[in-house]
């Protein structure tokens, strides 16, 4: 009688499993929509190498979000890494006699859309109250503000020159090979901490200069910012080293150019601008 008795009890607890209520699919996520209005700013860098009397007008200028742009409630609404686009509307070199005949260098674009976190195309401009404004790079936007203004009132030794040569070198042609260095990164930190870049210092003590020489060598080659721009957001303070480098590296190239052949103005990649919403959206975000 046992073999029945057994046989009974797993026919049981069988029908006991079959009829176990299966675990509901989880709930899809509820979408709101959120305001995006005019005039939000949008904190972005430049994807692409622009220098003035080089690229012509009409030439497309890549860029990356820098930031995510988000509401009151803390919805992102353009996330960090997107990409932006925008086009070159006014390029001219200036030449050694630029200052005395009045045509000095001249680099503006315009901004045109990047993306919103649904997927919509945002329109984007340089000033939300004028929008056929273009935004113009210069020496005061490019090598001269933001990491670059401490360079006029901290005192630089050698070292110090060395390492802002390296970073030149970096941006103009891919050679990381001194900032890699065990010697080159140390000068790198003191450099970043006698400048107070936080985002260089990270870099320094990380040993993440091979991700800015990568991210700087993918763009250079075209590849796709769709693509890229999670890699930009590799560690948290990437993005603002290469932003915070860039401009000194401009820094850099602009003494040489005033000791040389002419005040012409280079951007690198990495440079930062600013855009702002063109016309208001409605954007799906998770609530």
């Amino acid at each position: 009688m046992v073999l029945p008795a057994l046989i009974i009890g797993l026919a049981i607890s069988a029908a006991g499993c079959q009829n176990k209520p299966t675990a509901a699919p989880p709930a899809a996520p509820t979408l709101v929509e959120a305001d995006l209005p005019t005039g939000t700013k949008i904190q972005g860098m430049l994807a692409k190498q622009l220098e003035s009397g080089v690229d012509d007008e009409g030439s497309v200028v890549p860029m990356i979000v820098a930031a995510d742009v988000k509401d009151s409630a803390g919805h992102v609404l353009i996330p960090k890494g997107t990409p932006m686009q925008g086009h070159v509307t006014w390029s001219r070199r200036e030449g050694t006699l630029g200052s005395l005949v009045n045509r000095p260098a001249r680099l503006k674009f315009a901004f045109d859309t990047t993306v919103a976190a649904d997927g919509q195309p945002v329109d984007i401009c340089a000033d939300p109250n004028k929008v056929d404004e273009p935004f113009e790079l210069n020496r005061g936007n490019t090598g001269i503000a933001g990491a670059a203004v401490e360079l006029d009132s901290v005192p630089l030794d050698s070292r110090d020159e060395t390492t802002l040569t390296a970073m030149t070198q970096l941006f103009e042609n891919g050679d990381a090979r001194d900032l890699e260095s065990a010697e080159g990164r140390a000068r790198l930190q003191a450099l970043a901490e006698k400048l107070r870049l936080p985002g260089l210092q990270n870099l320094a003590q990380q040993n993440d200069v091979g991700k800015v020489r990568g991210l700087l060598d993918q763009l250079r080659k075209g590849n796709s910012l769709a693509r890229l721009a999670p890699a930009a957001m590799d560690g948290p303070m990437t993005m603002a080293a290469v932003m915070e480098m860039s401009q000194l590296a401009q820094k850099v190239n602009d003494r040489l150019n005033k000791a040389s052949h002419g005040r012409n103005i280079k951007a690198y990649i990495g440079t930062p601008v600013v855009a702002y919403v063109k016309a208001p959206l409605k954007v799906k975000v998770q609530s």
